[in-house]
Order: C-alpha cells, then structure tokens, then sequence
C-alpha cells in the first residue's frame, strides 16, 4: 500500500512539475527552460531507479542511465554558470543547493559506507540543505515570483519524497537483502 500512495504521488508531482517545466520553456527565459527541462529528466531517472523498474535492471540500462544522469549533472552545472554570468543570485543559490543535495543523495546510494561512518554528518548536512531551499521559496514568496516559490516548493516535494523511498526501501543499489535500512539506520542498529 505505501508503494502504491508513493507510485502516486510520485505521479501527481510529476505532472505539476511537468506543468511548471511547460511554463519555463514556453515563458521563461532560455535559462530557466533549460534548467527545468534538465531536472525532470534528472528526477525521472532517479524515479526509475527509485523504483527498479524491471526494463532498468540490466547492467546496460543502469550504465545508460548515470550515463545521461551524469551529463543532466554536468548540464546544470553550466546552467549554474549561466545563472551567476546573468546575475540572477536567488537561482544561482537555489541551483548550488539542489546540486549539493544531489551529490549527497549520490553518495548516499553509491558510498554507503560513508554515510554509515558519518550518520550524523550526512543527516545534519541534508538537513542544512533542505532548509537552504525552504528559505529560497520564502525569498521568492517574498520577492511575489509565485511561479519560482511553487516550482521551487513542488521540487522539495518531489526530491523529499525520493529520499523517503530511499529510506524505506533503501538505495536500488543495496540490493532485496537490505531491507528498508538506509546507511544511518544500519550504523544505529549495528
């Protein structure tokens, strides 16, 4: 049953986020579309691998996908660098944020053992990093860019809900034995 509301809710955030990408490409500037369009392709890779899609299992596919996963990163990262050559500091922040949270949800799945020698280092700065982008969708309320604070909120939603189904079904790389412990929760127990 809880596979089924995730699944579903995964699904709702999918189509809004898909809405707000339209949004971006249709009104944006070529930036902001290029952003968007990356993520929801970076977010649906990560959704297949959340999920283990059987067509995703073999050891091709899983190589294309960080594959594309890793040229969606190296995308941002020069939409980064676009972002600081037009000035536009509040998405420059809000994008090193979301990166960083990216490469921890990356080390994560990939370096457990990391996270298990430094549960608390790794849950504290998550923690930093979530917060970091709820103060950016209040700057943006703030600053009355509606669509910026919903997509943004909308992003945490969708990214909050991954990193639950990695916590409660473990990482796609961790394999059936795992269980539904994460790194942390394996650190504590043991």
């Amino acid at each position: 049953m809880q596979h089924r509301t995730y699944a579903q809710t995964s699904i709702a955030l999918l189509c809004l986020l898909g809405m707000t990408t339209l949004y971006y490409v249709f009104a944006g500037r070529r930036t902001e579309a290029m952003d968007s369009v990356t993520w929801y392709i970076l977010l649906i890779l990560f959704l297949v691998e959340a999920f283990r899609l059987k067509f995703a299992q073999s050891a091709h596919a899983i190589q294309t996908i960080r594959l594309i996963r890793a040229a969606a990163i190296f995308v941002l990262v020069l939409t980064l660098g676009l972002y600081l050559r037009e000035r536009q500091w509040v998405d420059s922040i809000n994008m090193a944020l979301w990166l960083s949270v990216v490469a921890l949800m990356e080390l994560e799945v990939r370096r457990p053992e990391l996270i298990e020698a430094h549960p608390n280092a790794f849950s504290r700065t998550a923690a930093c990093l979530y917060l970091g982008l709820a103060l950016v969708v209040m700057l943006w309320l703030f600053q009355r860019k509606w669509i910026d604070a919903w997509d943004a909120a909308l992003w945490l939603a969708a990214f909050g809900a991954l990193e639950l189904n990695l916590l409660t079904h473990g990482s796609p790389d961790a394999g059936e034995g795992q269980g539904s412990l994460t790194a942390s929760d394996r650190h504590a127990a043991g």
